[in-house]
Protein backbone atom coordinates (compact mmCIF):
# COMPACT_ATOMS: atom_id res chain seq x y z
CA UNK A 1 0.00 0.00 0.00
CA UNK A 2 1.43 3.26 -0.53
CA UNK A 3 0.04 4.97 2.79
CA UNK A 4 2.50 4.69 5.82
CA UNK A 5 -0.08 3.77 8.19
CA UNK A 6 0.63 4.06 12.14
CA UNK A 7 -1.15 2.63 14.77
CA UNK A 8 -4.27 4.72 16.12
CA UNK A 9 -4.50 6.39 12.37
CA UNK A 10 -7.79 7.64 11.86
CA UNK A 11 -8.83 5.76 8.33
CA UNK A 12 -11.88 5.67 5.99
CA UNK A 13 -13.21 2.90 3.32
CA UNK A 14 -15.88 3.25 1.08
CA UNK A 15 -16.75 -0.02 0.77
CA UNK A 16 -16.35 -2.12 3.54
CA UNK A 17 -18.51 -5.12 3.06
CA UNK A 18 -21.25 -4.05 -0.26
CA UNK A 19 -22.07 -0.43 -0.05
CA UNK A 20 -20.56 0.55 3.09
CA UNK A 21 -18.50 3.34 4.18
CA UNK A 22 -16.41 2.79 7.15
CA UNK A 23 -14.53 5.38 9.59
CA UNK A 24 -11.64 3.76 12.28
CA UNK A 25 -9.47 3.60 14.27
CA UNK A 26 -5.88 1.69 12.70
CA UNK A 27 -4.27 -1.27 14.55
CA UNK A 28 -2.72 -3.09 12.23
CA UNK A 29 -2.49 -5.33 9.11
CA UNK A 30 -3.80 -8.73 9.24
CA UNK A 31 -3.50 -9.38 5.19
CA UNK A 32 -3.86 -7.34 2.18
CA UNK A 33 -6.68 -5.07 1.58
CA UNK A 34 -7.61 -6.16 5.57
CA UNK A 35 -6.97 -4.13 8.53
CA UNK A 36 -7.30 -5.46 12.55
CA UNK A 37 -9.37 -2.38 13.93
CA UNK A 38 -9.77 -0.75 17.56
CA UNK A 39 -13.16 0.87 16.65
CA UNK A 40 -15.22 1.58 13.80
CA UNK A 41 -18.39 3.65 12.31
CA UNK A 42 -19.81 1.15 9.81
CA UNK A 43 -22.58 2.86 7.60
CA UNK A 44 -23.66 4.46 10.50
CA UNK A 45 -23.01 1.74 13.23
CA UNK A 46 -20.53 1.86 16.00
CA UNK A 47 -18.85 -0.89 16.72
CA UNK A 48 -16.38 -0.86 19.10
CA UNK A 49 -14.22 -3.92 19.41
CA UNK A 50 -10.92 -5.26 18.22
CA UNK A 51 -12.16 -6.81 14.57
CA UNK A 52 -11.56 -5.97 10.64
CA UNK A 53 -12.22 -3.66 8.25
CA UNK A 54 -11.88 -4.59 4.56
CA UNK A 55 -10.81 -2.24 1.58
CA UNK A 56 -8.25 -0.30 1.04
CA UNK A 57 -8.18 3.01 3.11
CA UNK A 58 -7.07 6.37 3.05
CA UNK A 59 -7.03 8.91 6.16
CA UNK A 60 -10.23 10.08 7.29
CA UNK A 61 -11.54 13.77 7.00
CA UNK A 62 -11.95 15.71 9.82
CA UNK A 63 -15.91 15.24 9.60
CA UNK A 64 -15.47 11.61 9.33
CA UNK A 65 -13.11 11.72 12.61
CA UNK A 66 -15.94 13.43 14.29
CA UNK A 67 -18.41 11.10 12.97
CA UNK A 68 -16.80 7.86 15.04
CA UNK A 69 -15.67 10.46 18.02
CA UNK A 70 -19.62 11.45 18.21
CA UNK A 71 -20.73 7.77 18.10
CA UNK A 72 -18.22 7.04 20.44
CA UNK A 73 -19.17 9.23 22.86
CA UNK A 74 -22.24 8.89 22.77
CA UNK A 75 -21.53 5.24 24.31
CA UNK A 76 -19.55 6.81 26.71
CA UNK A 77 -16.56 5.55 25.78
CA UNK A 78 -13.61 7.76 24.07
CA UNK A 79 -10.34 7.09 22.02
CA UNK A 80 -7.35 7.81 23.85
CA UNK A 81 -4.69 8.49 21.13
CA UNK A 82 -1.74 8.22 23.77
CA UNK A 83 -2.59 4.87 25.10
CA UNK A 84 -3.77 3.73 21.86
CA UNK A 85 -7.08 2.51 23.77
CA UNK A 86 -10.95 2.79 23.92
CA UNK A 87 -11.84 3.90 27.20
CA UNK A 88 -15.16 4.89 29.15
CA UNK A 89 -15.36 8.58 29.62
CA UNK A 90 -14.66 9.90 33.12
CA UNK A 91 -17.13 12.46 33.78
CA UNK A 92 -15.88 15.78 34.92
CA UNK A 93 -16.34 16.42 38.56
CA UNK A 94 -18.74 19.79 39.70
CA UNK A 95 -17.24 22.22 40.90
CA UNK A 96 -18.35 25.53 42.64
CA UNK A 97 -18.24 28.77 40.67
CA UNK A 98 -16.65 31.65 42.23
CA UNK A 99 -18.57 33.11 45.40
CA UNK A 100 -20.90 30.12 45.11
CA UNK A 101 -21.59 27.74 47.94
CA UNK A 102 -20.29 24.31 48.17
CA UNK A 103 -20.49 21.63 50.95
CA UNK A 104 -17.32 19.82 52.80
CA UNK A 105 -16.72 17.93 55.78
CA UNK A 106 -15.49 19.70 58.86
CA UNK A 107 -12.87 17.61 61.35
CA UNK A 108 -16.17 15.77 63.36
CA UNK A 109 -16.97 14.62 60.33
CA UNK A 110 -20.38 17.09 59.62
CA UNK A 111 -21.56 18.68 56.75
CA UNK A 112 -20.45 22.65 56.59
CA UNK A 113 -20.96 24.95 54.03
CA UNK A 114 -18.40 27.05 52.37
CA UNK A 115 -18.38 29.50 49.44
CA UNK A 116 -15.85 28.88 46.85
CA UNK A 117 -12.93 31.54 46.71
CA UNK A 118 -10.58 29.55 44.79
CA UNK A 119 -7.99 29.70 47.27
CA UNK A 120 -6.08 27.07 49.04
CA UNK A 121 -8.49 25.37 51.38
CA UNK A 122 -11.27 25.20 48.61
CA UNK A 123 -8.43 23.34 46.41
CA UNK A 124 -7.17 20.87 49.13
CA UNK A 125 -10.94 19.77 49.67
CA UNK A 126 -12.07 19.68 45.90
CA UNK A 127 -8.77 17.72 45.37
CA UNK A 128 -8.94 15.06 48.18
CA UNK A 129 -13.31 14.73 47.18
CA UNK A 130 -14.14 16.17 50.36
CA UNK A 131 -15.93 18.92 48.48
CA UNK A 132 -20.05 18.12 47.77
CA UNK A 133 -22.80 20.09 45.75
CA UNK A 134 -25.62 19.66 48.16
CA UNK A 135 -25.53 19.17 52.26
CA UNK A 136 -27.38 15.65 51.34
CA UNK A 137 -24.16 14.74 49.16
CA UNK A 138 -21.60 15.40 52.18
CA UNK A 139 -23.92 13.90 54.88
CA UNK A 140 -24.11 10.47 52.67
CA UNK A 141 -20.83 10.20 52.31
CA UNK A 142 -20.37 11.01 56.18
CA UNK A 143 -22.20 8.06 56.69
CA UNK A 144 -20.21 5.70 54.47
CA UNK A 145 -16.66 7.28 56.33
CA UNK A 146 -18.33 6.60 59.64
CA UNK A 147 -18.60 2.76 58.52
CA UNK A 148 -15.29 2.40 57.30
CA UNK A 149 -14.15 3.61 60.40
CA UNK A 150 -16.27 1.45 62.39
CA UNK A 151 -15.02 -1.45 60.50
CA UNK A 152 -11.45 -0.52 60.85
CA UNK A 153 -11.51 0.88 64.14
CA UNK A 154 -14.37 -1.69 65.94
Amino acid sequence: MSLNLKRGDVLFVEENMPYLSTVFIFKKYIESRRSEVYAANVGGKLVYFEGSVTGLPRHATEPEKQQLFDALAKEGKQWNAEKKCIEDIKPKRWRAEKNMHYWHLDSQLNASRDTEHGVKWDDMRYISGNYFISDDDAEAAAKKIKELLKQINP
